[in-house]
């Protein structure tokens, strides 16, 4: 019996010495002041190390993951105390991830027993039209999946580009990128013969096109044509 209250003390003991959870409520907004409804928001733990030039913290564990609520509502409980590496993500539409393109990480600080505040702003990005002409209906009538559109940055990351629609002239897609930013437009088909826009027939199996959106201007749309199957 004495081994029983023993074995109860020290669980109440250790239960006593754990530090409470602490929570986190706020907002997921664009820069604008818009409320982000149905975002992404996830919290990594993070160690900051004494000498790191570029400042970046390396990641621990987690994330912790929740969705913004209407009027873009967000909140966190039961979290450690410690300092968490902030990430967010707006549903497809003009707001840039907070994490992505480069962009500085936001770190919250999160104490044990309280429930701080989070505060997160998006930047707006440029929605790029991305117009893949397809006049002889070459890619409706093949077999062959070998179509890749998509943008690259300084990251080394592809990002694939949105299918909006396809019609009998072709597909629309979009993509989104930072304003007054250069980005790498990559087209690639091993199976298909792509032309720019005057017809010019593109050699490589694989075009980049160097590209950047200018600030508070409709970004201009990128147009290539589907001339045929690639021969082997």
């Amino acid at each position: 019996m004495l081994k029983v209250y023993w074995i109860l003390a020290m669980m109440f003991s250790c239960a006593a010495q754990s530090p409470a959870p602490g929570g986190l409520t706020g907002t997921l907004t664009g820069s604008d002041g818009t409320p982000i409804t149905g975002g992404t928001l996830s919290l990594s733990s993070t160690r900051i190390p004494p000498r790191n030039p570029s400042g970046r913290p390396s990641l621990q564990a987690g994330p912790y993951v929740t969705r913004s609520g209407a009027g873009g509502t967000l909140r966190f409980e039961q979290l450690p105390a410690g300092s968490y590496l902030v990430c967010a993500q707006a549903p497809r539409n003009q707001w840039l991830g907070s994490c992505d393109w480069g962009a500085k990480p936001q770190i919250v600080s999160v104490a044990a027993g309280v429930t701080g505040n989070l505060s997160v702003v998006l930047r707006k990005g440029a929605l790029v039209p991305i117009r893949v002409d397809d006049p002889n209906r070459t890619l409706s009538q093949s077999q062959a999946k070998g179509l890749l559109v998509g943008v690259g940055g300084d990251d080394k990351l592809f990002r694939p580009a949105v299918l909006l629609s396809e019609d009998a002239g072709g597909r629309t897609y979009e993509s989104l990128i930072p304003f007054d930013f250069p980005v790498k437009l990559v087209l690639a088909s091993p199976s298909f013969q792509l032309a720019n826009e005057q017809g010019t027939p593109l050699p490589a199996k694989t075009t980049v096109i160097t590209y950047t959106a200018p600030a508070a201007q409709t970004p201009p749309a990128v147009r290539v044509i589907v001339t045929g199957a690639r021969v082997p």
